[in-house]
């Protein structure tokens, strides 16, 4: 099973394909290179897993993950606000 984070694109990815993307409040070097010539611009979304962007996200699916996931760890596992 592979869990994967959204991640804000805090700055686009240099030379060697590492960008700086906001993971859960921190800053953190990502590896961009399997988006190919897809490339998210700052403050664009990615899915992150194992130091690697896997994917874009549309900033709506990146916030709706972010919600289900706090609800989780608050104890709501179906992800719904009302707990």
């Amino acid at each position: 099973m592979c869990f994967g984070l959204p991640g804000r694109l805090i700055e686009a990815a240099d030379a060697d394909g590492l960008a700086l993307v906001d993971v859960g409040g921190l800053a953190r070097p990502i590896n961009m290179t399997l988006l190919g010539e897809d490339q998210p611009a700052a403050g664009e979304w990615v899915l992150v897993h194992a130091g690697i962007a896997l994917s874009r996200l549309a900033e709506a699916d990146a916030l709706a993950a972010l919600r289900e996931m706090g609800a989780a760890e608050h104890g709501d596992p179906l992800g719904d606000p009302a707990g």
